[in-house]
């Protein structure tokens, strides 16, 4: 005969366990804020470069890619009246990033 219930006992461990372990987080929070809250400014600082930098990317992103593809890859195949060869795909992203930089920080 198996038993069944062994599951619901082990979920209940579980979630006793993370509720004491919360609880003395807490505790250790309130009581030791200030060593905490340092702690976090120096990684917030270190990390404020990287978090900015995402920001820009995450922002010009869109400014790339319609300059890229709604100016430089139609204007290029107006004038060349064809395809395009795979080597214009980088100077296409080097030349979209630069003008977009420009609109951005000018």
């Amino acid at each position: 005969m198996k038993f069944r219930g062994d599951r619901k006992y082990l979920y209940w461990g579980m979630t006793a366990f993370a509720v004491i372990g919360g609880g003395l987080l807490v505790y250790y929070c309130l009581f030791h804020g200030t060593k905490i809250s340092s702690v976090l400014d120096r990684i917030f600082a270190i990390c404020f470069p990287i978090i900015v930098g995402f920001c820009l990317a995450y922002l010009i992103t869109p400014i790339i890619n319609s300059i890229e593809h709604r100016i430089l890859i139609p204007f290029v195949k107006k004038v060349r009246k064809g395809t395009l060869p795979k080597n214009y795909k980088k100077l296409f992203r080097a030349v979209a990033i630069v003008v977009s930089y420009m609109i951005v920080f000018w």
